[in-house]
């Protein structure tokens, strides 16, 4: 009995690329509800200190606590709560938190590109939560994950927690004032807290000289009045990042 030899041909198969073994991305609420979660332990000092003001001041409570989950901008509430208590007028009120508030033009353009998809009606009602937080989040994860759908799971996601516990840790502080620490502390700790979370997004020169200057422009104007030394810190951040960003070009 003859045997037949058996001809092995070699095998033609291409390796699979990069993106024919990447991973899925991950569930977006979970991933959302993840991400933002260091950052909101960073901002609930603030918390505290809005809620202390406020119970310290005597406005109605229920009006400064609304306006936790109806503004959604610390700085701009806490200075609004003491002009309040200062009997400043309604324009000047309106008029400081305006300008606290400018930063939020430049988070739009971003936003834009992010849900430029979306009809809008349901652009206006996702930007209503948009904060410092939440869209430095959502700048970092966007960039590796275009899908319109994914993004905005993740955006309410993020956008649910962080609000969420915004508004949970000014009730308790409001509810339990008395037992809490004097408000210079928590006002002392926000800035370091929130700092040691933006540390780890420095990759590069231009972002390193962006946080070195808003870190060194907000301590500089601490002691400005309405809480505008975050104004100052975002401005001269944003200064010495397109100057860094120029001369790296």
């Amino acid at each position: 009995m003859q045997r037949d030899d058996v001809i092995e041909t070699p095998s033609h198969e291409e390796p699979l690329d990069d993106a024919a073994i990447a991973q899925p991305p991950p569930a977006p609420g979970l991933a959302g509800a993840r991400d933002v979660l260091p950052l909101l332990v960073g901002v609930l000092p603030l918390a505290m200190v809005i809620g202390v003001t406020a119970r310290s001041t005597g406005i109605d409570l229920t009006a400064a606590w609304a306006a936790s989950f109806l503004l959604i901008a610390g700085s701009a509430q806490l200075s609004m709560i003491q002009l309040l208590h200062e009997g400043a007028a309604p324009v000047s009120i309106v008029a400081t938190a305006t300008v606290i508030n400018a930063r939020f033009v430049v988070y739009s353009l971003g936003f834009r590109s992010w849900f430029e998809h979306e009809p809008m009606g349901r652009r206006l009602l996702l930007a209503f939560p948009l904060v410092d937080q939440l869209f430095l989040v959502c700048q970092q994860r966007f960039h590796e994950i275009e899908d319109p759908i994914w993004r905005r799971r993740y955006y309410l996601a993020a956008a649910g927690v962080l609000v969420g516990g915004w508004a949970g840790a000014q009730a308790l502080s409001i509810a339990f004032a008395g037992s809490l620490p004097p408000s210079t502390l928590f006002e002392a700790a926000t800035p370091i807290v929130f700092l040691g979370f933006l540390v780890p997004a420095v990759v590069d020169r231009p972002t390193a000289a962006t946080v070195a200057a808003a870190a060194f422009a907000t301590v500089a104007g601490s002691q400005l009045p309405f809480h505008s030394g975050l104004v100052v810190g975002i401005v001269g951040g944003v200064a010495a990042g397109v100057i860094a960003q120029g001369r790296r070009r």
